[in-house]
């Protein structure tokens, strides 16, 4: 889609929105973790169980599948974007030039992970020279990342 009046987003905020995501992620995947600890601080055999538990979900499950939730609600959300790219301004939109589906959101974060998987990252490097600035996820995806 070429519309005159869109600004689209490049590499380089992207790459810092998702960085910044990934930050407020494992912020909000440590708060359980800082709940239990605080809960069972003074029964210590309590805690030892307790952080067991806790610790294969602490270390694998439990922070990407908040990260999953994360992206794919917010996306999908009124506002069009995570938290961080909020800060840089920047949405994400269908060829319509609005707002995701719950579904659309999903397939974009099944393309995002398909992307990385199968290009081993490569895919991204289309946001360079593409005049649309989208990577090979939004192309799959039929989704654009714009400035609002």
């Amino acid at each position: 889609m070429s519309n005159k009046n869109v600004k689209y987003c490049g590499i380089r905020p992207r790459l810092f929105a998702f960085m910044l995501d990934i930050i407020i992620i494992t912020a909000l995947a440590a708060v359980p973790v800082a709940a239990v600890f605080l809960l069972t601080r003074f029964e210590f055999m309590r805690f030892e169980l307790a952080m067991g538990i806790l610790s294969a979900l602490k270390d694998l499950l439990w922070p990407v599948l908040l990260g999953i939730i994360y992206t794919i609600r917010l996306v999908s959300s009124k506002k069009q974007s995570t938290f961080a790219m909020r800060f840089f301004k920047i949405i994400v939109v269908n060829e319509k030039m609005e707002r995701l589906s719950l579904e659309q959101s999903i397939m974009r974060f099944m393309d995002v992970l398909f992307v990385i998987v199968f290009t081993f990252g490569l895919g991204f490097l289309t946001t360079i020279y593409r005049k649309d600035r989208r990577g090979l996820h939004d192309i799959i995806a039929k989704t654009y990342v714009i400035y609002k």
